[in-house]
This record gives C-alpha cells, structure tokens and sequence, in this order.
C-alpha cells in the first residue's frame, strides 16, 4: 500500500481507528489490535462507526450525610442499566430511596431500578428519620414499633389486666392525651411512649346512706353523693340478702330519690313488703359499667 496516499485519524470513547484511502477503495484499520477492514466506497468506515458507541455518562452516589454509597456507574447513551443495589447507611435513619435533589423528602429512584435517561446525573440518599414507639404497662414492654415522621399508626390492644384494676387506656407522654385501643395515631418528629392507664375499683368508694323512709304511697331513700361516679343503682329488697330486688338507676346529679306511687306498688306486687334498700355507685370506663367495689354496713340500710 502506498503510504503517501491520504489518511486520518478517528478517534472514538473505546477504539482508535486509523482511516486511509487508496484510489477509489477505502482502508479502515483499528491500532490496538491492527486488525485491516477493507470495503469499498467507504463502506468501512460506516461499519466501524456503527459498531462505536459514541456518549458516555456517569451516575455519580451521594450518601447525603450516611456512609457508604455505591461506587459511580456509566452507560452508554441509548442503553438502560440497573442502578446498584448497595445502599448507604445512617445512624437514626432508614434509607428511602434516590433523588436528584438532596433536600428532597420523597425518593425519584428505588436501589436496582432500571435507569435509562441519557445524561450525566447525581443521586442523592433520601433518609426518614427513625422513630420508636413504645407501651409499657407495669415496667414491662408489651410492644415496640419502629415509624417515621407523618406516619399513621394503630395504638395497640388493652395488655394483660392488672389485679384489681381496671384498664382505662395508653397515656401518651408527648401530648398527655389517652388513647384507646384501634384508635388512629400521627407519628411527629420524635419517638412516643404511652403507658398504660389503671383505675384500681378498690378507689371506687362506698356510698352513705342518710335516709330510708317509707311511708303508705312511697319511699325517700336520701345519700350522700361521692366525687367520681357517673350515677347510682338503687336496690330495694325484702330480705338484707338482697336475692330478690328492684333495681333504680340515677344519674350523678342526684342524692335523692322518692318513689312515684304507682312504682311504689309495683315494687310491694313483686317484694310483698319492702324492708331494705342499697345503694352502689358506678362509672364507666372503656364502654365498661364498673360499681362500687366495697359495699360498707353504711351502705344499705333498713327502710323505716
């Protein structure tokens, strides 16, 4: 071959080819492994620079304050890659995803997700704060869960009853507030404890009787009223067993009650004689009626 004819060099991102011609027939030959491509018209050349790829771009891993991001990749222009699947790690953190603004509080990009735009791009770690919520009931932890800020979560089922106790609900200590099982609760910045909530039916004091009077058309049974109850049953019987009662209910307001005639003698149809009266104070808690749990010898009294 005669070297005096004309010849150039193309350079691309993977090979170095040296183009020459001769006459009318083209010479494409690659310098790193002198491999000659010989073809007409320059034909060649056409080949050579269809088997290049041209562009190459970078995706470069930011691990936006965590440790450890992945090592940039590239790809060619026109082709699709899987981003990497390692992903960086932060104390107090859990990793979202990828975005290309590091101030971003949602993800563009999961680890592995298939990438095929064709330009140079950075990625940087998306990171929701970690945030522990806690109950515990007697010292104990009956459960523990781990949420991120603006998360919803279900507040958890009564824990194993106390003696002498009756659950009331989960004490939360960020906002004082009780919550009761199934209910809806709103995870904030921070982490939540809740303890759970007794109301012991041993502090659910007796009532005192003041009064008991029967006359032919009636009975005025009067009692001193008690802080905590939400009302009151009345039993009358015939006999200080109480086996056989007609039961009244008040509400918390009252500390009297005097019986209409016509209940009045409903009451001697079913008792005979009406000789005794009890009085129980009761609340209700969680959706629960709970009584008095001590009835005192001031407490039930002989109807005079």
């Amino acid at each position: 071959m005669n070297m005096k004819n004309r010849f150039f060099l193309g350079i691309s991102c993977f090979l170095t080819i040296l183009f020459f011609s001769h006459v009318n027939e083209v010479y494409a030959k690659d310098i790193k492994t002198n491999e000659i491509y010989e073809k007409s018209g320059g034909e060649a050349i056409i080949q050579m620079t269809n088997n290049i790829s041209g562009l190459v771009y970078t995706i470069t891993y930011d691990a936006n304050g965590g440790e450890g991001a992945p090592d940039l990749q590239k790809k060619r222009e026109g082709e699709s890659i899987n981003l990497s699947t390692n992903i960086p790690t932060r104390l107090g953190y859990d990793f979202v995803g990828w975005s290309t603004d590091a101030k971003a509080s949602d993800f563009e990009y999961s680890a592995g997700e298939t990438y095929s735009l064709n330009k140079n791009i950075t990625l940087y770690a998306i990171w929701a704060k970690r945030c522990y919520i806690t109950f515990y009931s007697s010292g104990k932890v009956i459960s523990e869960q781990v949420a991120h800020p603006g998360d919803v979560i279900t507040i958890v089922g009564a824990p194993p009853k106390e003696p002498k106790g009756i659950f009331s609900g989960w004490h939360s200590t960020n906002n004082g507030l009780i919550y009761q099982p199934g209910q809806k609760y709103t995870v904030g910045d921070y982490g939540v404890t809740f303890y759970a909530e007794w109301e012991s039916t041993q502090d659910l004091p007796s009532v005192v009787i003041k009064k008991a009077k029967k006359t032919k058309k009636t009975i005025e049974v009067k009692w001193r009223k008690r802080k905590g109850y939400q009302g009151y049953y009345i039993y009358f019987s015939n006999t200080g067993n109480f086996k056989k009662r007609v039961i009244a209910k008040v509400g918390k307001k009252k500390s009297k009650l005097v019986l209409k005639p016509k209940d009045y003698r409903k009451m001697k149809k079913k008792l005979g004689k009406v000789k005794y009266v009890k009085i129980i104070g009761w609340k209700r808690i969680n959706g629960i009626i709970h009584s008095s749990y001590v009835v005192s010898q001031y407490s039930w009294k002989k109807i005079e």
